[in-house]
């Protein structure tokens, strides 16, 4: 079983490979492998079972770092650093199941003294196979990819390694402004303050004691040590004292630097300086209750207030000046002025100077006050001199007078305007200043006020115009507008004018007389286009009853716009036949407002009543008008129209006037002839239509030169009409005619008929 004289174990990620040399028959089972876990593996003894390792910590033990030390020459020699040594932590790894990594043990039979010598050739060996644990677990000591093995010092690291761990110091140097020996919000840091770094005593013993580095503060007061090459011990950091100040906190410190630590700050040092000299504050320094304004050549009394600190630490006389700079027409009394006060350390001390200040002209003035604080103490200096000069702007307004007036005031609009076209209205108005100051600027605007139908446009002037006046000279002052209305009314136009002085800091005493009003009325129209677009005349005048009738009239008025909700007034006048009478009277008025593009129909009745023999005829004229003053009929050809109703005979000398609608054929009718028309010569035959509505074109012809069908010895308009084509129903007993005489006035007939052939 030769082949198995040798066992290897493989410390992964931080193992130790391990050979077992072969074992007698009355030596005890520790060598062969598998072993359960590293403990296990430690506990196995004979220089047999430990020859591959690289340093023997002894059986049952791991090894410690000053082991680890003892054998720096052998590892050295494997690229492990000292400082990898000192630092690299001490941890433990986990080797999962089907890992291959393989770890560097020493060649068997190769040790001295339990150590593998340096100049060996180290070899290469896998692990898991030795071991029943799954994971394995391992003490290693580690870094950067590196590790050691804590059971045997054999190590393992990757292809691919790198670095080595390197604590570090860091310590902030910062100015203890209160002195109370920590770091405060608003300490800044020092830089430049140099530290001497000294071991006071080494963990291993392999470095020498004293002093070791020294460093310096950087822009913001810290520093950050590298421990590269510096090992494990105990040192000391002291500040290197600088003229001026005053150590806070203990000026040396000692820290430790402990074995394993890695990447780790090991300490983190604070060092606290104040200075010695008098630190002078200008803790307040302005004008106490200034007044908001001055008059001009009036004297004001102010005061000055400088609140004066030593933050120390030394004790010292404040020697205070206050500078007074002032415009050219300004005089301050006094302009410079000067105290001292002795400030114990941590002390303040308020200091209130007067001055009076004069002013002649009106405007902004800005007064500059200057304050100058300076150690008077000798052989005390302040350390931040920079601070002690102070100076702020106040801005007086100075104020003096002058009397703008505004009067005539006039405002001018034309004779009238039309909806929605633009009409200009000028305003006037004169403007003064009456001093006593001048010239003095004012600003005059004016406003053009319509009522709230119409729209006012600034054309010239309406903003506010920039005056200089001199004192005692008028100014003629003109602003136009553009107006347009968009309603029809007599419009009230209201102008004012405003003149307000507008000088620097300069006051109008009586601005109650600075402003004027003006008014004017601009009438308002709007077109319109009213019509009468048709008018109906009924009358129940027949054959049967020549004495009495009644008639109505239709007209239907149009309001074509563009004015809308126009009054109008329509009236429909009945001008009977010689002899007749009409009841209630000839004129009927009907009132109505009309939106554009609206109809109305108007209706009147008259009883007519006539003395005379034979037939009648009836005229109505239908007229409209706007009934109010400015809605403008432009189109007034259309407002009036005419219809003139004659007596008809449907069948002449047949009573009762029977049409068969049942068959086709012709119906006869007459337009009868009065004592003052002649229907022959009146009516315009191509015009005619006869029917139920009277609107059917169902004429065929009127027979030539008349014919006396009521033996009046009047000839009359006989034509005839398509029975079929006149639409007729049984329920019908009104035939209508409607057309035009020959003067295309329009014409209306009518007689009363019976329907028969229904079924």
């Amino acid at each position: 079983m030769l082949l198995r004289a040798v066992v290897l174990a493989l410390l992964l990620g931080a193992g130790a490979v391990v050979a077992v040399a072969p074992h007698a028959a009355a030596t005890p089972n520790l060598c062969d492998e598998p072993w359960d876990d590293e403990q296990d593996m430690a506990d196995a003894y004979g220089a047999y079972c430990r020859s591959t390792w690289l340093v023997d910590p002894g059986v049952g033990h791991f090894l410690d770092r000053r082991q680890l030390l003892d054998a720096a020459p052998l590892y050295a020699a494997h690229g492990f650093s000292r400082q990898w040594l000192w630092y690299a932590p001490s941890t433990s790894v986990s080797i999962p199941s089907g890992s291959a990594q393989e770890w560097v043990g020493c060649p068997a039979g190769t040790h001295v003294g339990g150590t593998c010598p340096s100049d060996v050739t180290l070899h290469h060996h896998p692990i898991l196979a030795s071991f029943r644990q799954r994971p394995l677990h391992l003490s290693v000591f580690s870094y950067g990819g590196r590790s050691i093995a804590r059971l045997c010092g054999n190590f393992f690291y990757p292809p691919a390694t790198a670095g080595v761990p390197v604590p570090h110091l860091t310590a902030e140097k910062f100015d203890d402004r209160n002195r109370n020996g920590a770091r405060d919000a608003g300490e800044p840091g020092l830089a430049g303050w140099t530290f001497r770094i000294e071991r006071l005593g080494s963990t291993f013993g392999d470095q020498p004691t004293g002093e070791v580095t020294r460093v310096t503060t950087g822009a913001d007061g810290t520093l950050d040590l590298a421990l590269d090459g510096i090992g494990p011990g105990t040192y000391a950091a002291e500040e290197l004292p600088q003229d001026g100040w005053a150590a806070t906190t203990p000026a040396r410190q000692t820290f430790v630097v402990s074995d394993g630590a890695g990447d780790a700050e090991v300490a983190h040092l604070r060092f606290g300086n104040a200075e010695t000299r008098a630190d002078l504050v200008k803790a307040d320094f302005r004008l106490v209750d200034p007044p908001a304004r001055l008059d001009a050549h009036t004297a004001a009394d102010l005061t000055v207030r400088a609140v004066l600190r030593n933050d120390g630490p030394a004790d010292a006389t404040a020697a205070d000046t206050v500078d007074v700079a002032v415009p050219e027409d300004c005089r301050a009394q006094p302009a410079h002025a000067e105290v001292s006060r002795f400030l114990a350390a941590g002390a303040s001390v308020t200091v209130d100077i007067p001055v009076r200040l004069v002013c002649d002209r009106p405007s902004f003035h800005p007064v500059t006050f200057t304050d100058h604080l300076a150690v008077g103490t000798t052989g005390v200096e302040d350390p931040d001199p920079g601070d002690n000069t102070v100076a702020f702007e106040h801005v007086f307004p100075v104020f003096d007078r002058a009397d703008v007036t505004l009067h005539g005031t006039t405002v001018t609009c034309p004779d009238r305007g039309a909806v929605g076209t633009v009409f200009t209205c000028t305003v006037e108005a004169v403007v003064t200043d009456a001093g006593p100051y001048g010239p003095a600027g004012a600003g005059v605007t004016f406003g053009l006020h319509p009522p709230a139908d119409c729209t006012a446009t600034d054309v010239g002037g309406s903003g506010t115009q920039p005056l200089t006046l001199e004192v005692g000279t008028p100014v003629t002052v003109v602003s136009s507008w553009q107006v347009r209305c968009a309603s029809r009314s007599f419009h009230p136009v209201t102008a004012t004018a405003a003149a307000v002085l507008d000088h620097l800091h300069v006051e109008d005493p009586r601005p109650d007389n600075g402003a004027g009003t003006a008014a004017t009325t601009v009438p308002v129209f709007e077109p319109v286009d009213l019509a009468v677009t048709g008018l109906d005349v009924r009358c129940t005048e027949r054959e049967s009853s020549t004495a009495a009738s009644s008639c109505t009239a239709t007209a239907t008025v149009r309001n074509a716009g563009p004015a809308p909700g126009v009054a109008t007034v329509t009236t429909l006048t009945v001008a009977p036949a010689p002899g007749c009478t009409a009841v209630p009277a000839a004129v009927q008025r009907t009132a109505a407002v009309l939106d554009a593009g609206t109809v109305r129909t108007v209706t009147a009745t008259w009883q007519l009543t006539c003395t005379s023999a034979g037939r009648h005829g009836v005229t109505v004229t239908a007229a409209v008008r706007a009934d109010e003053p400015h809605a403008e009929d432009l189109t007034t050809g259309n407002d009036t129209t005419v219809t003139v109703w004659g007596p008809a005979d449907v069948k002449p000398r047949s009573l009762p006037s029977s049409v068969n609608v049942g068959k086709e054929g012709v119906v006869p009718f007459a337009l009868l002839s009065t004592a003052t028309f002649d229907a022959t010569a009146g009516v315009d035959p191509a015009s005619l239509r006869f029917g139920r509505l009277g609107t059917e074109d169902s004429v065929v012809s009127c027979a030539p030169g008349g014919e006396d069908v009521n033996d009046d010895g009047r000839p009359d308009l006989v034509c005839r009409a398509q029975t079929q084509a006149a639409g007729l129903q049984c329920t019908t007993t009104v035939a209508l005619v409607t057309g035009l005489l020959r003067d295309g006035t329009a014409y209306r007939a009518e007689d009363d008929v019976r329907i028969v052939g229904c079924r």
